[in-house]
Parts: C-alpha cells; structure tokens; sequence
C-alpha cells in the first residue's frame, strides 16, 4: 500500500484533496473558472459580432465545465455570479450590459440570442440523472449505493412529490450532490396545479397532505401498494368508502386512520375531482407527468429550454419605444421582426446590426452628445436635424432613395 503525498489527485477529470469537505466541489471550480477567464481574455482581442462572442461561450467556454456539472454539486452563489460576471464583460467589452440578460436567453422570435442561462443548464443536466436512476433496464454499482445510503431516490412514487416536498426532503440530507439534483427536479415539476398533477401527487411525505400538522408515511399502505390520491378514488371523483377500500387492498387498518388521510387532501382537490372525474373518468388512467418524462425522449436540451420559458420574461423597452416614435397604432408581429434579418441573410454582422437596431442600442450622434462624448447631435449626413435613430434611417433625405 503507497499513500498518496501530495493533497490533490487527479481521477477522471475531477481534482480530489485529501480534505473533501465539498467533495472537491470549490477547488475544481475555481480552477475551470480562472481557465474560461484566460480564455475569453484571448478572444477579446478579436473583432466578434455578438453572436461570435456567443458561440465562443458555448462552444469554447462552457464546456470546460460541463464534466463538474454532471458530477459534482453545484458551483457556489458567489462562483456563479463571478461565472456570470465574465460571460457578460466579455460580450459587452467589459461596459454595462446593453440588453436584459432575462431577454438575450431567449430564442431569436423573441428577440434573444440564446445565450445559455448557466443556472438553467445545470440543472438540467442535473435532471438527466432521474432517467438513469429509475432506469429498470439499466443497472449499475452507483445505482446499488443509492439504495443503501438513499434508499427513497430508487422509488418512483418519491419522485412524484411536488416542488415543496422535495425541496423539504433535500433539506434533511448530508448529500450534497443528490441534493441539487432532488432541488433542480423538483423546481422542474412544481407544485401541482391542475386536475392530473393533483390525481398523481404521492399520498406520502407530502407537505400538501398533513395530519398533525405533518407529512405521514405509513409503511404498512406502501407495503399493499398504495401511494397515490388515485389510488382510493372511484371513477366518478368521490372516495372509496372505508368498505370498498377494505375489499380493495389487503392492508391492517381501521376507518380512522383511513378518513384521515381522505380528510388530509386538500378541499380544493377533492372539489376538483367531482366536478371533472364525473364526466371523464379517463383522466384516472392517463400518465403522471414523471411516467412522460421517463417515456419521453427528452434530453437535457429540452429540460433547459423548459426552465428558460418559465423565466419571466420582462417587458422589451425597445419595442414599445419603436411603436410610440413612430405611431404604430396596429398590432405589430414582433417575433417575425425579431426572427426576419435571421432568415433573410446568413452574413453574422448584418444580422447583428439589424438586432442591435431593434433594441435600440446603436449609439446615434444624439445619444452621444447627451453623454458629452460629441460636441453637436446633428447627422453625420444632412446636418439638419439631431440625429436619433429614426431620422437616420427614416426621415434623413439621404435615405429616402432607400425607401
């Protein structure tokens, strides 16, 4: 037997020490964050579109990064901001940001570039350890060690729980790793809002189904297989009296503890079911959303372009300012707009002009001389007029041959 002297090693792309109080988390982090630096500082030099600058970022940058993703627990707050804070210097040459980073994530129609969201693409490649943990056709010693140190992560009915559940789950255990992924699931799925999402939600560990004012697990009932609120409901929306539920599962229980659990469901479920299961009882045997995502396809890809579409999207100034300036009283289709000088030509500094025109951020002489860096605001062409954006190219006489 050798031991090792030095206090970090190298296995697989990842930096231990011989410490480990974050498993090796914050060192391989900051090395990964020091390297994109360098490297985004060589590419500065160069005259890049905006888009250029992008697709260094996801082409150069974030995949030095990705490997710790999968297989570490997240970078810190403080890691991701400072991330963050170069991803951005280095689009906006090291000045204020232009563009609302809530707007240059999203797709090209609404008026985005998709720059990545670096919280949204951890977690969703977070996620993608769901469909290799409840995988039954796949089998390996990390999935073995699961069910001994967690054994509720290799049961379907846990990944059921709603955002609420989980997060309070993950709160209670040591784990960082599988706590970041129990986190980024469960603010995948949410909390339950709609009649299919009530019908799947676990009868167990849910914190929208208390008795005592606490979540209930009772092994017996999990044993005889019950574990969701479909489970003890008829086909017309109304429970199972404690008779049918009897005759139904073979379980040792008695009417109080079973009127309980019926009493614990939120009113407002329970009205829901009535008034919907009445008419169309097939609701029952439709899929939950966990049994689609297992079934579906989806790759981490589409996992991240789920979170993106949930980010509140704020209100783009530019357009609002384009339809006041130029009295644009009918509905204008800002997403074939947006999309319009990405379709219409593939030369990158012409799309980013015509993007950069949009928003609003092409420097005028007006804008310059506000901000004392010209002395006149008048046009570079006519000389007439101050020279603000929609003059130039709308109302100066040398581009009315354009029009």
């Amino acid at each position: 037997l050798q031991w090792i002297n030095n206090e970090n090693w190298n296995v697989l792309g990842i930096t231990f020490n011989i410490f480990m109080d974050d498993y090796g988390a914050n060192l391989n982090y900051e090395t990964k964050i020091e390297e994109i630096e360098k490297l985004l500082t060589s590419w500065s030099f160069r005259n890049l579109t905006l888009l250029g600058k992008i697709a260094v970022i996801k082409s150069l940058a974030i995949p030095k990064l990705v490997h710790l993703f999968q297989t570490l627990p997240n970078p810190t707050n403080a890691q991701l901001t400072k991330l963050n804070t170069q991803l951005y210097k280095f689009i906006w040459n090291n000045k204020p940001d232009k563009i609302s980073r809530k707007i240059i994530i999203r797709d090209i129609p609404e008026g985005g570039l998709r720059m990545c969201h670096i919280p949204s693409f951890v977690k969703s490649l977070k996620i993608m350890w769901l469909k290799s943990l409840l995988n039954c056709n796949y089998e390996s010693d990390w999935k073995s060690l699961i069910n001994v140190i967690l054994p509720s992560l290799s049961e379907k009915n846990f990944w059921s729980l709603n955002q609420k559940s989980l997060h309070s789950f993950s709160s209670k255990i040591n784990n960082p790793f599988w706590k970041d992924v129990i986190n980024a699931w469960g603010d995948y799925i949410g909390d339950p809002l709609e009649l299919m999402e009530f019908l799947h939600q676990p009868l167990w560990n849910n914190n929208f189904i208390k008795i005592a004012n606490k979540p209930v697990y009772w092994k017996r009932w999990v044993d005889a297989e019950i574990f969701y609120i479909y489970d003890i409901l008829k086909n017309d929306g109304s429970f199972l009296s404690y008779t049918e539920f009897s005759q139904k599962f073979n379980v040792r229980s008695n009417f109080i503890d079973y009127f309980s659990i019926v009493s614990a469901i939120p009113k407002s479920w329970t009205k829901t079911f009535k008034e919907t299961l009445k008419n169309d009882p097939t609701y029952l045997t439709n899929p939950s959303n966990l049994s689609k995502f297992l079934a579906s396809k989806d790759d981490s890809k589409s996992v991240y372009n789920n979170f993106i579409k949930r980010i509140v999207m704020p209100t783009i100034k530019s357009a609002e300012k384009w339809e006041k300036v130029l009295a644009l009283n009918e509905k204008i289709q800002w997403r074939k707009i947006y999309g319009l000088p990405f379709s219409c030509v593939k030369e990158t500094k012409i799309q980013c002009f015509q993007y950069k025109l949009l928003h609003r951020i092409l420097p005028s002489n007006k804008f310059l001389y506000q901000i004392r860096y010209m002395d006149n605001p008048n046009c570079s062409f006519c000389g007439n007029e101050d020279e603000t954006l929609e003059h130039l190219f709308f109302q100066c006489q040398h581009v009315f041959s354009l029009w």
